[in-house]
Order: structure tokens, then sequence, then C-alpha cells
């Protein structure tokens, strides 16, 4: 009968034991093990090194900074964020020191929802993707629908991406002591979604502001800006129902 040899711990060696295997014209059936024994420790191999080289990554990654500007309209700055391609030009060389590359795509679904998808890829041979739904709205006074599309998308990337990578970003300030305490102003892409979902519908403006007890929506924290959005949906939601 015949036997199949002992497979080796170390998986380093599994390729000198399959071609061991075809000179001693094993059965395909014990070559067909062999190879699915093979493709298990190679992907359990690049899970591993895919792991270390992303805790690497991410122990050497700086905060990010918030280097673009947004003024209100007497002047003065009204908040900060960064945008995508500085978040890929402060870590670019980091992923490709630790051997990391990405591709972006998006998918877009009959609810009116695009998705975008960051697929990292690890030069062992390991992949993960990160997705990031947002929901699309037509086009407002000032933007086409092809615009807020573009707009949905590049907010939708740049979160797809830093999800990926665990990249955090921060302000400038670097005193610690009030790292904890700093309120993120709201995004851009965030309240540009909230003000086109709000053409049309703008008698509830006065109801959201005294929620969040502000004087206009741009003074909002990105975390009330999301809460708002899931809130404004929510709303239409139920009065689409109620129309139908």
């Amino acid at each position: 009968m015949e036997t199949l040899p002992v497979l080796p711990t170390n998986g380093d060696n599994i390729d000198n034991l399959i071609a061991m295997a075809v000179q001693s014209q094993a059965s395909v059936e014990n070559l067909e093990r062999l190879l699915a024994m093979r493709r298990e420790l190679k992907a359990e191999y690049a899970l591993t090194q895919y792991n270390k080289a992303m805790a690497a990554f991410q122990a050497a990654c700086p905060i990010i900074k918030k280097n673009k500007v947004v003024t209100t309209s007497d002047g003065r700055v009204g908040y900060r964020f960064a945008p995508m391609d500085a978040i890929i030009s402060q870590v670019k060389a980091l992923l490709q020191q630790h051997g990391f590359s990405y591709t972006i795509d998006v998918e877009e679904t009959d609810s009116g929802r695009l998705t975008s998808l960051c697929i990292v890829n690890h030069v062992d041979g390991h992949s993960k993707v990160s997705r990031y739904p947002v929901v699309l709205s037509d086009g407002t006074r000032m933007m086409t629908p092809t615009q807020v599309t573009a707009a949905a998308l590049t907010f939708a990337k740049r979160y797809a991406f830093c999800d990926a990578f665990g990249i955090m970003t921060g302000d400038e300030d670097n005193d610690a002591r009030k790292m904890d305490t700093v309120v993120q102003p709201i995004d851009p892409e965030v309240l540009d979604a909230i003000q086109d979902l709000l053409i049309g519908n703008e008698t509830i403006v006065p109801s959201i502001l005294k929620r969040f007890k502000v004087t206009e929506l741009s003074q909002l924290s990105n975390d009330q800006g999301l809460d708002c959005l899931n809130r404004i949906h929510a709303y239409l939601d139920r009065t689409s129902e109620k129309g139908t």
C-alpha cells in the first residue's frame, strides 16, 4: 500500500516534498493532498507576515496632519482636514517599506449606496478588503448629480483607505494634554452630504440646529454631523414610506 510521506511542520520544504512525490510516482489523490497542504501552509504564512507588517507599519505611521484649511465667510479658519493626496504622500514610503500596495474600487447598489473598497495587498500574498459606504443624493443648486457622486466617492475612498491601514488624522497641535478633549470639526464631505439632503427639506433645519445647540450646520462636530446624517436619512425614509 502506498504511503504518503510525513509533511514537515516548516512549510519551507513543501515544494521539495511535492517534487519527491512526483518522482516516486505518487497517486493523484496523494498529490492533491500535498498541494492542498501547500496552499494552507502558504496562506497561513502569508497571513502571519501580513499581520506582522501591518503592526510594524502602524507603529511607525505618524498621526496625519490636517493640512487643508477651510475658512469661514469672514476669513477665519473654520476647520482643517487631510485630503486623500496629503494622506498618501505622508504614508507612501512607509507602505512600500513594509511591503504593502493597494487598489481602490467602487461598488454601487440598487439602493443608491456607493461603497468604496480599498484592497490591501502584501508582498507575501495575503490581501484584505476595507469597505466604506456612502449614500448618494441628487444634485444641488451648486452641484450636478455627477459632481455630488464624485464628492461622495472622494469621501468614501479616503475613509476606506484610512480604515484599511488604521491611519489616524489629527490637528497640528502636539500638546498631548489637549488631545483627549479636542472636538473634531465636521468633515467637509459630511457637511456637503447634509446640505445636499436638506435641499427641498429646509423646514427641518431649525429642529436640527436646536437639537445640536448650534446656529449653523458648519458648527457641528464631526460626530454630530454623522449623527445628523443618520437622523436625516431616517426622517426621509419615514416620509417616503408615508407617501407610498
